[in-house]
């Protein structure tokens, strides 16, 4: 697609405009988003933890594992 392709502007644009992907708010294409992950992965792994970065998962990871260990 090259750099600057226009449609994938476009397509940034026009969500970037709808939704801060930062935001610990909800909004229906992030519980859509959500539902359809979930749907590809195993029943035990039905909970989805949006974070901003990828310290913050590592982060949220890590936590989430020490609480599971005790």
């Amino acid at each position: 697609m090259g750099h600057c392709h226009p449609g994938v502007v476009k397509a940034a644009l026009k969500q970037m405009e709808l939704l801060n992907t930062n935001s610990r708010f909800l909004h229906d294409n992030i519980v859509e988003y959500a539902k359809r992950l979930s749907a590809t992965l195993p029943e035990k792994l039905s909970v989805c933890y949006f974070t901003n970065s990828g310290s913050e998962a590592n982060d949220l990871a890590l936590r989430l594992a020490q609480q599971f260990r005790g």
